[in-house]
């Protein structure tokens, strides 16, 4: 029998060359219904797998799936607005799974500089979104809605580094590369849709596809039982 990191290893890759795939070959609507297929096997196996057990990580996936649904339709504002709506209370939803585990630990340098660090790098991109959804948009929502998603990113920055730092876990290594990739993902979408720079779709694919393939193994992958790092 297949174990669970082989068959979620086997469906990332399988996606990967569909998704590249279609991108190449077809048009961009039949590309987004694919990423919205590929979500949508991911929340299968999470399923297969004792997923649903994971009740907040699963409606951090329910979000996600609503978020693909509506970016279908990106080119309407309703939906693309609904889309940033969506994937940000998703976020939230990760935030509050994450909060339990977050502490700032005075004593502890490599907690203090990680954070320091987060803050600094987040900060820059969060201005940086911001400014080019101004140069972009002249619809104030639009632009408000970009900016509560970079912030909410900027806090989940900040708290999965944290409980990396704090556990120095397996478990939160794929936690920290989950956020990270979709993270990456939205960045690049941003940039190949609204910049129109077509190049970077498939980065933007491939980041989403490492994304939920994460998220999946963070939620149902049997890690060792996580022990506080206690720094020397």
């Amino acid at each position: 029998m297949i174990s669970k990191k082989t068959s979620i290893i086997l469906l990332a890759c399988t996606m990967v060359v569909i998704n590249f795939f279609i991108i190449t070959q077809f048009t961009a609507f039949d590309s987004r219904l694919v990423r919205n297929i590929t979500t949508l096997a991911f929340f299968v196996l999470f399923i297969i797998f004792g997923g649903l057990k994971k009740i907040k990580l699963t409606l951090v996936y329910l979000l996600f799936i609503s978020t693909d649904v509506c970016i279908m339709f990106y080119d309407y504002p309703f939906y693309n607005n609904l889309a940033s709506v969506l994937k940000s209370l998703g976020l939230l939803v990760m935030i509050w799974h994450l909060i339990p585990r977050f502490k700032i630990e005075l004593e502890s340098k490599k907690s203090v500089v990680g954070s320091l660090l987060i803050i600094g790098f987040g900060g820059a991109l969060f201005l940086e979104l911001l400014e080019l959804a101004t140069m972009k948009f002249n619809n104030t929502l639009h632009i408000f809605l970009y900016a509560c998603c970079a912030l909410l990113y900027l806090i989940l920055f900040i708290l999965v580094v944290n409980y990396n730092l704090r556990y120095n876990s397996m478990r939160s290594i794929v936690c920290v590369f989950f956020v990270f990739s979709i993270a990456l993902s939205d960045f690049l979408a941003f940039i190949s849709y609204y910049l129109a720079i077509g190049e970077f779709y498939y980065p933007t694919r491939l980041f989403h596809i490492l994304g939920i393939t994460l998220l999946t193994a963070y939620a149902v992958l049997p890690f060792k039982k996580e022990e506080l790092f206690e720094e020397n």
